[in-house]
């Protein structure tokens, strides 16, 4: 009985070792689970950069004389830069100007106005710059530059651009503007100098109306142009170079149809008048040679007065 017993226990053990295998066999492996996929990063997309706003500079003001000189101290304060218009006169006594700047009155009409301003203009050779002034000097010595390069003299029409200035000098306050441009406002025509008889200059006409005449002459009608004019004459000098004030003598220029006033400058130089001790008057040439006072070209531009009458400022001398 004990080895029957043995044998089917023997049996049992290895069918239930034989069962196990088949199950095991038909059990799927469990699988290690997978890492998770890790997605990149999104790269950073770069912030576009904001470059800062360019302010443009405020544009200039368009002033009148009379509202400059109203306003000057509070332009002045904020730094504004202005367009003013007028004429340039060379100041008659004291020019006021810094190291490289000349001060220029700016007047609206004459220049004896009581209303005018500075403008200071750079000394130089280009355009918006002018000639520097000898120690004795006379109005033809104002030669400026406009911004085209259009030769500005003095009594010219302009218009300048530049910065405004406030400043009080000996007690006295004065508005001046520091040019950076200047615009010629006179035809480039009136620089030709027009050849004149002293007659025709001389001779009078009515402007006006027959109820309301203006009688002018021809010699205030070309100096309202500022047109540059020639006169072949000669110099009576009949006095010596004390009677020439300041640099500048007056004598008459006269031809053949009548006699007007000439304003030349006292010089050993180009284009004036000289008084030798030896040889008395001399007329200087263009070139630089000394001259008789006969016969000669006069080139300048005119004015009217009521001491002088009709007078030639002269720019220039040279023979027929």
């Amino acid at each position: 009985m004990t080895r029957p017993i043995a044998t089917r226990l023997f049996f049992l053990f290895l069918s239930a070792v034989i069962l196990n295998g088949i199950f095991s066999a038909c059990t799927p492996a469990q699988q290690a689970p997978l890492p998770a996929s890790t997605q990149p990063a999104p790269a950073a997309s770069p912030s576009p950069t904001t470059l800062p706003t360019q302010t443009a500079p405020p544009a200039p003001l368009t002033m009148e004389i009379p509202a400059l000189l109203e306003q000057c101290e509070t332009l002045s304060a904020a730094k504004t830069k202005v367009i003013v218009s007028g004429h340039l006169y060379l100041p008659e006594y004291r020019i006021y100007g810094y190291s490289g700047w000349k001060g220029i009155n700016l007047n609206l009409f004459l220049p004896n106005d009581l209303q005018t301003i500075t403008a200071l203009i750079p000394i130089g050779n280009g355009n918006n710059t002018m000639d520097d002034l000898p120690a004795y000097f006379t109005p033809r010595d104002l030669r400026a530059r406009s911004d085209s390069g259009q030769l500005i003299l003095h009594g010219h029409s302009v218009s300048i651009f530049g910065r405004v200035e406030y400043t009080v000098s000996s007690g006295v306050p004065r508005c001046q503007v520091w040019v950076e441009k200047i615009d010629s406002l006179m035809p480039a025509e009136i620089l030709i100098p027009v050849p004149y008889q002293i007659s025709a200059l001389l001779e009078e006409q009515n402007i006006g109306s027959v109820s309301y005449p203006e009688i002018v002459s021809t010699c205030q009608l070309a100096a309202q142009k500022q047109q540059m004019v020639s006169i072949t004459g000669s110099i009576i000098a009949e006095s010596g170079p004390d009677k020439c004030e300041r640099e500048i003598c007056r004598f008459a220029l006269t031809d053949k149809t009548g006699t007007l006033t000439a304003i030349l400058l006292l010089a050993n130089e180009p284009n004036a008048i000289n008084f030798d001790p030896t040889q008395g008057w001399q007329l200087i040439d263009q070139d630089g040679n000394a001259q008789k006072l006969l016969n000669l070209i006069f080139t300048g531009t005119l004015s009217v007065d009521v001491s002088q009458g009709c007078s030639l400022l002269v720019y220039q001398i040279q023979k027929p």
